[in-house]
C-alpha cells in the first residue's frame, strides 16, 4: 500500500519533471489519502507512465486510472470475446456446457438469453450487438469497481444496507398494518 513517504518521494519527482506545478502540503495529504490502498511500486510506474502521456501535473484519477491499465490483466476484447462464443458454439453445441476463458463473457451470455438460445437463434447479427453490447456493459462495471475507492465502496455498501433495512421496515410495518384491518 501506497505510504506517505512513498507519495511524497513520488509527488517530489512530478514536481521536478512539470516545473510549473508547485507542491503544497494538502496536496500531498490529499494524494497520500486517495492512493493509499495502491502498492508503491505500483504508483511509482503509474507515475512514469503519466510522465510520458501527461501534459501537465498528473490528478490523482490519473494516476489511479494508470496504475489500474497497469495492474489489469490483458481481457479479450468484445469483438474477441462474440469470436470466442462463436468457437465454443460450433465446438460444444447446445446441449454441453461450454468453458469461457474470461467470466464476463459468461455473463453476457447470460444477459443475452443464455447458452441454448445463443446456440438455436437464426439471427447473429442481432445476437452479436446484444452480446458486444454486454460485454462492454460488463467491462465498464468491472473497471468501475476497479477504480472505486474503497472509502466509496464502504459508505456505498453501508447506504445500500441501512436502505435494505428501511425497506424491511417498512415492509414489515405495511404488513402489520394490513393484519389489524
Amino acid at each position: 500500500m501506497a505510504t506517505e513517504r512513498g507519495v511524497l518521494e513520488l509527488l517530489t519527482a512530478l514536481s521536478a519533471a512539470f516545473p510549473n506545478f508547485k507542491l503544497a502540503e494538502a496536496t500531498v495529504r490529499v494524494y497520500t489519502r486517495v492512493l493509499a490502498d495502491i502498492d508503491d511500486k505500483l504508483i511509482e510506474a503509474a507515475a512514469y507512465d503519466c510522465l510520458a502521456r501527461c501534459r501537465f501535473f498528473p490528478s490523482v484519477a490519473e494516476l489511479r486510472d494508470a496504475a489500474h491499465a497497469i495492474a489489469a490483466p490483458a481481457l479479450p476484447s468484445a469483438f474477441e470475446a462474440w469470436e470466442e462464443v462463436l468457437r465454443q458454439i460450433r465446438d460444444v453445441g447446445a446441449y454441453r456446457t461450454p468453458t469461457f476463458t474470461d467470466p464476463r463473457i459468461e455473463a453476457a451470455v447470460r444477459q443475452v438469453g443464455g447458452w441454448s438460445m445463443l446456440c438455436r437463434s437464426e439471427n447473429v447479427a442481432a445476437d452479436r450487438a446484444r452480446f458486444l453490447e454486454a460485454y462492454d456493459r460488463a467491462q465498464r462495471a468491472e473497471d468501475h469497481a476497479a477504480k472505486t475507492l474503497p472509502q466509496v465502496k464502504a459508505l456505498t455498501d453501508r447506504l445500500r444496507a441501512d436502505r435494505r433495512m428501511l425497506a424491511a421496515a417498512s415492509a414489515s410495518t405495511e404488513t402489520v398494518k394490513g393484519d389489524a384491518a
